[in-house]
This record gives C-alpha cells, structure tokens and sequence, in this order.
C-alpha cells in the first residue's frame, strides 16, 4: 500500500459495503477552500471531516464520496447521492483546475476542486477522462 490510495483499494471498500456496480468512475477531488466545512447536501454531511479531500465513485445510478482522514486514508463514513436527488452535475475548467459542482433537488450546492491528475495515482487521470468525455 503506497502513500496514495489506489483505484483497487476503493474498490475493495465498495465491495465490502456491497455498493459497488462496476461502472463506477473514481476521482479524487477537495472541497473548494472557500466553501465552509459545514455545507450540507440533503443527507450529504462534511461537518465531521477535518480534510477537505475525497474520492468520488461516479456511475450512471449514483455518486459515492468516499472523504479521508489527515494521513489520506478511506475514512469508513460513506455518503451516497442518488441521480434521482440531484438536479444538476456540471464540469467546468478554471484555470489550473475543474470544478465539479453538485446541486440536489432543494438548490444545495456542493462544489468540489478536481486535478486532472493525481500523483500516484494514474487510474484517476484515465476515469477522469472518461467522465468528462460522458459529460461533454
């Protein structure tokens, strides 16, 4: 196990919880800096994670964010997001980075930062490739 969690590991844990399809997509994404620690996002709830950073399993029925702790663990508190609770899921490229802003069926707004590559982590680039090309 390296310093940086890797695609089979996550995968691994969704298995585990029995919540894998398969399809999944895995990014890894930090809150955006200006946004406080305590947005909420219907049952989605970030107040209890000191780390702004996560992992993202994005497939066609649902998104799974998978937060970790200080050292870059999976941290076990997994939230779940159904397609049916979310009405708008935009990619938009900033400067050096992309955004991933989620808003539910109430106008709550979560944005997250995303690189389009991670060091030590190359399966990351190649499904966040793969999701912008769906998106577009």
């Amino acid at each position: 196990m390296g310093l940086i969690v890797q695609h089979d590991e996550i995968i691994s844990f969704l298995k585990e919880l029995e919540i894998y399809s398969g399809e999944e997509l895995i990014i890894y994404v930090t809150l955006k800096t200006t946004q406080p620690l305590y947005v909420r996002m219907n049952y989605l709830n970030l107040d209890n994670y000191i780390v702004q950073g996560a992992w993202l399993a994005i497939s066609e029925k649902d998104i799974k964010i998978l937060p970790v702790n200080q050292l870059g663990k999976l941290v076990d508190n997994v939230s779940v997001i159904y397609r049916d609770d979310i009405a708008d899921f935009i990619i938009k490229k900033n400067f050096l980075l992309y955004s991933i802003s989620i808003t539910d069926l109430k106008d709550n707004v979560v944005q997250f930062n995303v690189s389009s590559k991670v060091l030590g982590n190359k399966n990351h680039h190649k499904d966040f490739v793969k999701l912008l090309n769906k998106i577009k």
